[in-house]
Parts: structure tokens; C-alpha cells; sequence
């Protein structure tokens, strides 16, 4: 049997609505269009999908299994369109796609002008956000990938989650802070300086005052200018501790991850393009602990 994709489209959107003239709405249709076209898929289906009545329009016990089908029908008629149409292109293309704040902050810049002087026809859109924002994203085909640490994302079978590099994480502060001198720092000693971070911190180690921001560039500059304590990765201030304006404190008995796993994050059954795996290819390279030095 064939079916009408845009039919099927246009019935999933009234059970989703609970109403014809919402869902024609939504659609940019008149409703007596809607309601012809729902019909005509029923009775090619052979079956009632909806009752209809004045509190709008109710899907049957059928029905409802009926929907369902058809959901999983268009899911897989989006992933085959998506791709098919990077297989048959087969160029570097446009890409769209998500980081968080602080692998935004650690690589964009370079990776911007790595692939302004190696692909120059590339178009690449980056949307910096935290990770409940870029699933959104993800979800409603803004972004087709996004790049954040694991502990950011939920526990869902509905995206491929690809660990790419492990950062460590380490508390950093200026180079001349009254703690930095020290070959030992002990947890409690942290409660005298406030705390700085890119997401939100135990109680433990917040008890002298906290600031969380989720502008990595931000965070740098003020525990450069305080006696502020920074979580962070020493990646983003490689820099700094280089030539000794920052430094790393050796805090034996903290209560907090050593380590933060970066993962690559797209939609499950989609192939990436072209130009997602040039992304995947240089974060890969970028982060990993033997490149440092050669980015």
C-alpha cells in the first residue's frame, strides 16, 4: 500500500493538537482541507483513527497505535532524506552545530580559523549554550551536533553519545593568590576564597561564597584579578600557567571530579555530513592530552 507522507504528516499533527482547527493552524491550511485529507487517510487505513465532537478531536484506541506507527514512519523517513542527501553531496557543505561554554570558550576561536585557512567554502554556524538547551536544539534540527561534557546530559536512548577526550580538571587559581605557593593544600583551607565555575558546585566547596557563570572567558579574566578559586580545566589556561600569571593547586583532599569527559552528541540513526566529520575529526585532535602542543 502507498501512503501520502504529507497526509500522514498532517494526521499526526491533529492527534498531537487534540484539535482540527489548531492543527490546521499550525499547518498553514484551512481547516475543511485538513479534515478532507484526514479522512481520506482513514479510509485508506481502514480504520477511525479519531472521534470528532465538540471537545475537538479524540484519537481512538486504534488509533492511538495507529499514530504511533506513523510517528516512527516519519522519523525514519527524515533520518533516510537526511542521509541520503550527505552521501550524495559529498562535500564539506554548511554545518550547524552546538557547544558548551566551556568547550566553546577552549576551541572555537581555533577551530574558526583552522577551517577559514583549510576549508574556506565551509559555512559553520556555532550556537553556544548549556546542554538541556543544545538537546533542544538537537531535537528540532537547529543544530545537527553538539560538544559538552557527560556529566551534562541526561540518561536517554534517544541520542548517539560519542566520548571523544577525558580533560582533567584542576582548581587554578592567580599566580600570586596567598594559596599558590603551597605544595599542599587541604579542602577546608578553600572556604576562605570564594569559588568560582562554569556549573553549579557542591555544598562542600561553596561554603566561602560562589560564582557560577557560564562564560569561560569571564570566569579567567576575574580569577586574575581576585583571590577567587577556579574549577576549571587547565586547558583553558594553559597560557597563564605557562608563563606562572596562574597556577594550580595541589588540594589533596577535595570533593570534587578530577576529570570531565567531553562527548560528541547527534540524533540517533542519522549519519553525520561531510562537514561533521571534519568537527569530529579536529575536537578529536584538538583535545587529545598528545596535541596539546601542536594545535
Amino acid at each position: 500500500m502507498k501512503y501520502d507522507l504529507r497526509k500522514m504528516e498532517q494526521l499526526v499533527a491533529v492527534a498531537r493538537a487534540g484539535s482540527f482547527s489548531r492543527a490546521a493552524q499550525q499547518l498553514h491550511i484551512t481547516q475543511p482541507a485538513l479534515s478532507r485529507n484526514v479522512a481520506a487517510m482513514e479510509r485508506e487505513l481502514g480504520v477511525k483513527v479519531f472521534d470528532r465532537g465538540r471537545g475537538g478531536a479524540v484519537v481512538t484506541t486504534v488509533g492511538a497505535l495507529v499514530v504511533e506507527e506513523i510517528e516512527q514512519l516519519l522519523q525514519h523517513a527524515d533520518r533516510l532524506d537526511h542521509n541520503l542527501e550527505h552521501v550524495g553531496r559529498g562535500d564539506v557543505g554548511r554545518i550547524s552545530l552546538g557547544l558548551g561554554p566551556m568547550v566553546g570558550s577552549l576551541l572555537l576561536g581555533d577551530m574558526a580559523l583552522e577551517f577559514f585557512q583549510r576549508r574556506p567554502g565551509l559555512h559553520l554556524r556555532a550556537v553556544i549554550k548549556p546542554a538541556p538547551d543544545l538537546l533542544h536544539e538537537l531535537l528540532n534540527h537547529r543544530i545537527e551536533l553538539f560538544i559538552c561534557g557527560r556529566e551534562q546530559l541526561p540518561q536517554t536512548a534517544r541520542f548517539e553519545i560519542e566520548p571523544l577526550v577525558a580533560l582533567p580538571i584542576a582548581m587554578v587559581v592567580r599566580g600570586d593568590h596567598p594559596l599558590a605557593k603551597r605544595q599542599v593544600v587541604k579542602a577546608r583551607e578553600l572556604h576562605a576564597y570564594p569559588m568560582l565555575s562554569g556549573l553549579e558546585l557542591p555544598a562542600t566547596l561553596s561554603v566561602g561564597g560562589e560564582l557560577v557563570c557560564d562564560n569561560y572567558d569571564v570566569l579567567r579574566d576575574i580569577v586574575q584579578r581576585s583571590d577567587g578559586v577556579w574549577l576549571t580545566s587547565p586547558r583553558m589556561v594553559e597560557e597563564q600557567l605557562a608563563c606562572g600569571r596562574m597556577a594550580i593547586l595541589n588540594v589533596v583532599d577535595r570533593d570534587a571530579t578530577s576529570q570531565t569527559e567531553i562527548c560528541l552528541v547527534h540524533r540517533l540513526g542519522y549519519a553525520l555530513s561531510p562537514a561533521a566529520e571534519h568537527v569530529r575529526r579536529y575536537v578529536r585532535d584538538y583535545l587529545a592530552p598528545a596535541s596539546a602542543d601542536n594545535k
